[in-house]
């Protein structure tokens, strides 16, 4: 069924669509769509009929003479219809490789638009990708195809004079060639030295623009070129390059200051990039731009993932960083100067420093905790740029953020330095939301003289005086600064935060969230209701938050919220403010062990001097042995069974002392029942609990001594003590309430004794033993006694 509906689906297609070939490109998404979402072409095994068999091969036919068509677009469409196919079907990639990578070739070789260009890269890109573990065809494409392909794309991303399809078609031939060097490093590595001229160079310096990415992955990938044992050694002198290139750069950058530590060591960068220019006018903007290339390069660099262990250079970045953030607002200048050059240097300080910022960041990330201990000099460059930010949003936000990063990795060491200046910092960027200034309008000087120019005084005259007028602080500034909040209170708020700083903090967060309005972002509002969480979760002290009261209430307005996240935000807080509240311990754990078993007899003083025995006679031990021990199933121990389900209870008359069970198997199985009742004063009971195991059938036998007024002992009807044990056990745990149990002591007999017990005294009996100490809760329900 499922192979008629894809003959049917993919005929159509064929037949409606490609027949037309000025038209394919208009259906060219829709083809996409169609076979993508239906799996038009994938090897089903259930689905190897001839037809379909047949009108795949149609299908290809159809596309190789798309191919062959004098219309650009159409050989784009067919190109995008030879990708999915490769994808979607091994049979037909296989039949078909060698012949579409050689069309493709040939679209490489020959002017084309950029279009047909890109989608003939990712084919072939496809083709070879696909063929890693397929020996016959890297034999047959790979192998002679590759040397080919990858001169074909250094000729399409060569800049030949600024011409813009190379410089549009050159990441795309980076990114292949980046396939290429990490699937088949023997077929490219020939080919290295023409990449770092025709791609990697230009991207440095400048003149090409480039995703710092494709670059990053690139110098990555090449490092692995050489085998596993001359990567690490790759991989760093990679970096050190990297390194020395942006030396290079901040030496035109930074001629007007008086550099009082200048690096001892610094390596060596790329030789082959062009001089900066004399005029600072010229090379300013050069060299600031080719220091935030490199800095991002290196900084996908550090990110992506290697085979073998690495060293990071940590010294020499350390180095740099310190070197960048030692150039200041203020700061010495050299004698025999510029004084406008000087001027230029700090307008473009702020842009140097965020791209320092980020640098810094991909090095905490890669190194974890490598850094620890560099944490007092972080801190001070943090503490530093934080006062220098002051009126600067870009940088602010970056240095909340290299804050924040900076919080979770070095924790509650690097939060006692920073704690209150940053404190001080967000308070003041949150409360300017509300700052308000003053704004004098004046009014322009009238002339009087006629009605008109009379009219056009008075309407001027309305502005002036002065009008409030309020600054909004952006909402990128605040959200940076609360989530420097929050990590604040998770990291040091229950562990020293000086009290004062934490109040202030509380009441920020608060005050905030009670004086939003409409307006507000949502994304602004949820984080106010994080930080409020963290701080209900991170108290001063070892007790409750004293916030808690105030989140409670503010969490359950919050869930009247318009936006479904802040709903959801409100209603998991509320959920741990319970659990803050009302603890949950774990549940008791009660032994799992069978109940004792019954073999010794039980003894129970009564009031009289006579002592009651009684025997379960002959006749029921029998059928209680019956009903326990299994018939037809081997291995069983029937003395076991037989202790199970025989017992006796002996009841002695004498004076009105406390019921003193004979042994401790008694001891513990009176002891919850005994315990629920007598917890319910002031009419209680004992319940003796017996449990008979059985294979075949598991039963509970309930014997149960109560008191009311008398205990009964009249002649047994087996059908109304039936009745009576399930009742009893349906109703467990509330146990018994102001009715006599009926028990029969002898088949024979009708009526053998009726004796009133001392509840009291054996409930006070029980209080007293320490086998029966339970916790003083009612288990048996409420009492009905008048």
């Amino acid at each position: 069924m499922e192979a008629t509906k894809q003959i049917q689906q993919l005929q159509r297609l064929i037949s409606d669509y490609l027949t037309d070939e000025t038209r394919v490109h208009e259906f060219a998404p829709f083809l996409l769509d169609s076979i993508i979402q239906n799996d038009l072409l994938i090897d089903s095994h259930n689905a190897t009929s001839e037809e379909l068999v047949a009108l795949k091969r149609k299908w290809t036919v159809r596309l190789n003479a798309l191919l062959q068509s004098k219309i650009a677009s159409t050989r784009w469409a067919a190109l995008s219809l030879v990708k999915v196919t490769c994808e979607q079907s091994l049979a037909l990639y296989m039949a078909h490789a060698l012949s579409w990578s050689g069309q493709c070739l040939g679209f490489l070789a020959r002017p084309e638009p950029t279009m047909v260009h890109t989608v003939a890269i990712e084919v072939l890109a496809l083709i070879f990708t696909k063929a890693v573990g397929k020996p016959e065809i890297q034999a047959e494409v790979t192998s002679k195809l590759m040397p080919r392909y990858n001169q074909l794309l250094l000729s399409l991303s060569a800049d030949n004079d600024g011409h813009k399809t190379s410089r549009t078609l050159m990441p795309i031939a980076l990114s292949a060639l980046t396939t290429n060097m990490r699937l088949f490093p023997s077929n490219t590595r020939h080919v290295m030295d023409k990449i770092m001229k025709t791609c990697v160079i230009p991207s440095l310096e400048g003149r090409v623009q480039m995703d710092p990415a494709v670059v990053g992955e690139y110098l990555s990938t090449s490092s692995k070129a050489g085998g596993k044992t001359s990567t690490p050694t790759a991989w760093e002198g990679t970096v050190l390059q990297l390194i020395g290139t942006i030396h290079i750069a901040l030496d035109r950058l930074f001629d007007t200051i008086d550099e009082e530590d200048t690096v001892p060591t610094r390596p060596d960068g790329y030789e082959s990039l062009s001089s900066f220019a004399a005029d600072h006018v010229e090379a300013f903007p050069e060299a600031l731009k080719r220091v935030q290339y490199i800095m991002d390069v290196i900084s996908t660099f550090l990110t992506i993932k290697t085979e073998v262990a690495v060293v990071v250079p940590l010294g020499q970045i350390i180095q740099l960083v310190c070197r960048i953030f030692n150039v200041y607002e203020g700061c010495a200048m050299r004698e025999f100067k510029p004084q406008n050059e000087y001027t230029s240097l700090m307008t473009l300080l702020p842009s140097l420093f965020i791209n320092t910022n980020k640098l810094l960041a991909s090095v905490i990330h890669c190194s974890h905790k490598g850094m620890t201990q560099l944490g007092k000099l972080l801190s001070r460059i943090l503490l530093r740029l934080l006062t220098e930010s002051n009126g600067k949003r870009s940088l602010r936000i970056s240095v909340y953020n290299l804050m924040t990063l900076c919080l979770q990795h070095y924790g509650h060491a690097f939060a006692s330095v920073v704690c209150k200046p940053l404190a001080q910092a967000i308070n003041e960027d949150v409360s300017s939301q509300h700052k308000k200034n003053t704004v004098d309008i004046i009014a322009p000087s009238t002339i009087k003289g006629g009605k008109k120019r009379r009219l056009e005084s008075k309407a001027p005259s309305l502005l002036d005086g002065s009008y409030e007028a309020t600054i909004h602080q952006t909402s990128d500034i605040l959200l940076s600064a609360l989530d420097a909040a929050e990590q604040l209170l998770i990291q040091y708020g229950s562990s020293g935060m000086p009290a004062s700083l934490r109040l202030s903090l509380d009441s920020m967060v608060v005050t905030r969230l009670l004086n939003q309005d409409d307006e507000t972002d949502i994304v602004i509002k949820a984080k106010l209701y994080e930080c409020l969480l963290s701080s209900v979760l991170n108290p001063p002290t070892s007790s409750l938050s004293s916030l808690l009261p105030h989140a409670i209430r503010i969490f359950s307005a919050g869930l009247n919220e318009n936006a479904q996240e802040l709903r959801s935000i409100c209603s998991r807080s509320l959920n741990i403010c319970d659990l803050c509240i009302h603890t949950r311990l774990p549940p008791i754990q009660r032994s799992s062990a069978p109940i004792a078993r019954m073999t010794d007899d039980i003894s129970v003083n009564l009031t009289e001097e006579e002592t009651v025995r009684i025997n379960d006679n002959d006749e029921k031990d029998q059928e209680m042995q019956q009903h326990t021990e299994p018939s037809s199933q081997p291995g069983n121990n029937t003395a076991e069974a037989s202790n199970y389900s025989t017992f006796a209870v002996k009841v002695s008359v004498a004076s009105p002392e406390p019921v003193v069970p004979s042994s401790a198997a008694a001891h513990d199985s009176l002891d919850r029942s005994a315990s629920e009742c007598t917890s319910n004063a002031p009419s209680t009971s004992v319940v003796e609990v017996y449990q008979s195991s059985s294979t075949v059938m598991e039963k509970e036998v309930l014997t149960t001594v109560t008191t009311m007024s008398d205990v009964e002992f009249v002649e047994d009807e087996r059908s109304i003590i039936n009745e009576d044990i399930e009742m009893l056990l349906l109703k467990m745990p509330p146990m018994l309430d102001d009715t006599n149990v009926v028990m029969s002591a002898d088949e024979t007999t009708s009526k053998t004794a009726a004796t009133t017990i001392a509840i009291d005294e054996i409930a006070k009996e029980d209080d007293d033993a320490e086998e029966f100490l339970m916790p003083d809760i009612d288990m048996a329900g409420p009492d009905d006694d008048d």
